[in-house]
């Protein structure tokens, strides 16, 4: 939660100007905590994550002020926060694995514990 509080912060931060895109629209955009948290969470699944960035990586003089002028820090934002979800869901599915390995294959007597 707090890798999404961050950046959902910095999301609003750098993009809240964007709401006109191919994916990004009026209900779907970074203009307040709870839509970047939204954006958030379907960026780590996987989806449509570069089309977002493609949406929001416009600047001047491509753009149009107020309406889906971004940032030129969209593509290191983007990459960042999925190779961290990445990393964090891998660790996670790791741990479970390791867990249930622990629980049903260990030994009672085995040194290793």
């Amino acid at each position: 939660m707090l890798v999404y509080f961050i950046f959902a912060i910095l999301g609003i931060f750098l993009f809240r100007g964007v709401v006109d895109g191919e994916i990004v629209s009026e209900e779907y955009n970074f203009t307040n905590f709870h839509m970047a948290m939204i954006m958030l969470f379907t960026l780590s699944t996987g989806e449509e994550w570069p089309t977002i960035l493609h949406d929001v990586e416009k600047t001047e003089p491509d753009c149009i002020e107020g309406k889906n002028c971004g940032s030129n820090l969209s593509p290191l934002y983007f990459i960042v926060f999925v190779m961290l979800c990445t990393f964090i869901m891998l660790n996670l599915f790791v741990l479970i694995i390791l867990q249930q390995f622990d629980l049903y294959y260990f030994a009672d007597d085995n040194i290793l514990e």
